[in-house]
């Protein structure tokens, strides 16, 4: 074994989890050895490491490591295969086949006295290689001086008897199970548990041949298909063609959308007096059923919104007057909504919160980072058209179409809370306020704690104000327009709350580690978080109340004692 002769004592520089890829030797200094070193060391642990993460365990081909049964049929043997195999990050390499027996130490598997299972596994192992091991590292050519030694890879296939599992880092090649009294490994005996075939060249060409086959496939599923709508064109002509022309495909929630059909039969005549039942996956129809006239036609309406029953005529204009509204933040050419521009008459949001899904507005407030700039998201609608005559029952034509809803309500709804809490200077007035609670050097906790519902009620009025503006066409309409906002103005006006009591937290919390920090006042980290938890406690009972309040205000229309608490 070679002996070291190392700077450092010996002990390698290298630190995986400093993340160093290289070193950089500097002039005027002197070269260490253990500077060259960990070079070597950096570059062989990124090998191991793409190996190992990128690359996988297993071997190239079908035959490396592989354990077979000996040939002579040898008494408790097996043969390992020749070829390469990845292990542990490291490529090792078996240039000959050989017998278990023949690996140093000449192991053999136990006489079988019993049933037997064993796990045959591959581990290495790093060996120091110096000139008294190989002569050649002597330098008798020229220096006739020993200046590197050699880190040399060796592997070792074992066998673990179960119970007995293989340790960490080795590789698994196959598992032996015996049968008492047999003597004599037979290939039934062996399972494989390498992965075999780890190799590019082989899956890139894989790969190609698959692309051919697949293409095949196409061609032949093309074809079908063709003979398929060959086929069902046929089978149209015995029946009624629906045709469903909309006013358009592509709308907005709170849209209304006129549908016009067309009836014929299998020779393109219009079918008078058929009757037409309608369904929708999502919105609503009005009507349910209609009969077409003397062409062949008859129109209904689809409504983006998701109710028991379509909205009333008036509702509709109003919903119409909304979505128009939204339609004038359209980026051109984009279909993306600026949201901070879309404002509405109180009667409109009113009418809006009576029809916006719940589920819209679920988690409304995570990951909000400023005002949303986005296409709608789409919320498909399909319309299916059932098309009988007069007086039969059996379906004579059926006809589909869909529509598009852009569902913008969550995107608005998130860019006015974040407006509204953005305009309030959290920061600043929390900061007054605690630094106003100095005393003599020293922190009072509880001049801040009476201190902190004062400022969070400026805060709240504040934002109440900024809320106002930014829904309504016209603020001037003053709170009593606000109460009646329903849904749409409890979501803001709660989340908003949640979200300014979450940064005046937050700004307690960071007011109070300057504090520490400070050597002018006496506050320790054990202070600071006994005076940040009552502080805290008072904020979020602050919110709590002042949450449940405007919900409570919002979903009466503001018949509610303390309203003039919220409003003021």
């Amino acid at each position: 074994m070679a002996t070291d002769n190392f700077s450092n004592g010996g002990r390698d520089t290298h630190t995986p989890s400093k993340h160093y890829i290289g070193i950089r030797l500097q002039q005027g200094v002197p070269l260490l050895d253990r500077d060259w070193n960990e070079l070597e060391d950096i570059r062989r642990y990124y090998e191991r490491m793409l190996r190992s993460h990128y690359i996988g365990e297993g071997v190239p081909d079908i035959d490396g490591f592989k354990i077979t049964p000996p040939t002579n049929a040898a008494a408790n043997q097996f043969v390992i295969g020749a070829g390469r195999c990845i292990v542990n990050g490291y490529d090792v390499q078996n240039e000959t086949p050989i017998l278990f027996s023949q690996q140093t130490g000449s192991p053999s598997l136990p006489v079988p006295t019993q049933a037997d299972v064993f796990y045959i596994y591959l581990s290495t192992s790093i060996v120091r290689i110096d000139s008294t091991m190989d002569t050649d590292l002597r330098n008798r050519q020229d220096i006739n001086l020993e200046t590197c030694v050699r880190d040399k890879l060796e592997w070792t296939v074992n066998a673990a008897r179960h119970p007995n599992l293989p340790p960490a880092k080795s590789y698994l090649l196959a598992v032996i199970t015996r049968p008492a009294g047999a003597t004599v490994i037979t290939a039934a005996m062996i399972d494989d548990r390498r992965r075999t075939f780890l190799n590019l060249a082989r899956v890139v060409d894989t790969n190609r041949a698959q692309q051919a086959q697949i293409g095949a496939l196409d061609t032949g599923m093309h074809n079908l298909r063709v003979e398929l709508q060959n086929i069902r064109q046929q089978l149209a002509r015995l029946f009624w063609d629906v045709e469903l022309t909309p006013s358009r495909t592509s709308a907005y929630f709170g849209d209304t959308v006129t549908v016009t059909v067309n009836v014929r039969d299998g020779l393109g005549q219009p079918v008078r007096n058929a009757r037409l039942l309608f369904s929708s996956d999502w919105g609503s129809i009005d009507p349910s059923a209609a009969v077409t006239d003397t062409n062949g036609r008859t129109t209904f309406e689809v409504y983006g919104v998701e109710s028991d029953s379509p909205p009333s005529r008036s509702d509709a204009a109003i919903l119409g007057r909304a979505t128009q509204r939204v339609r004038t933040a359209e980026i051109a050419n984009t279909g993306a909504l600026q949201y901070s521009q879309i404002q509405f008459q109180p009667e409109e949001l009113t009418l809006m919160s009576n029809y916006v899904p719940h589920a819209s507005l679920s988690n409304i407030s995570y990951g909000i980072s400023g005002p949303v700039i986005r296409i709608p998201p789409s919320q498909p609608l399909t319309v299916t058209v059932y098309a009988k005559e007069g007086n039969g029952s059996i379906v004579r034509g059926i006809g589909c179409l869909q529509v598009s809803f852009g569902m913008w309500i969550k995107d608005w709804t998130r860019t006015k809370i974040w407006e509204t809490t953005s305009r309030a200077q959290v920061e600043v007035r929390v900061g007054d306020i605690l630094r106003g609670s100095i005393r003599e050097r020293a922190f009072d906790q509880d001049t801040a704690a009476k201190g902190i519902p004062r400022v969070m009620d400026d805060i709240f009025t504040q934002s109440h104000v900024a809320m106002r503006d930014l829904i309504f066409v016209d603020p001037r309409g003053g709170d009593e327009a606000f109460l009646q906002a329903g849904l749409l103005g409890q979501t803001i006006a709660q989340e908003s709350n949640a979200i300014l009591g979450s940064k005046v937290e937050a700004a307690v919390s960071t007011q109070l580690q300057e504090f520490v920090r400070d050597s002018n006042i006496q506050l320790d980290q054990r202070g600071a978080q006994i005076a940040h938890t009552a502080i805290s406690n008072v904020a979020s009972q602050h919110v709590a109340g002042r949450s449940q309040l405007s919900k409570q205000l919002l979903n009466s229309g503001g018949r509610v004692t303390g309203a003039k608490t919220l409003i003021k």
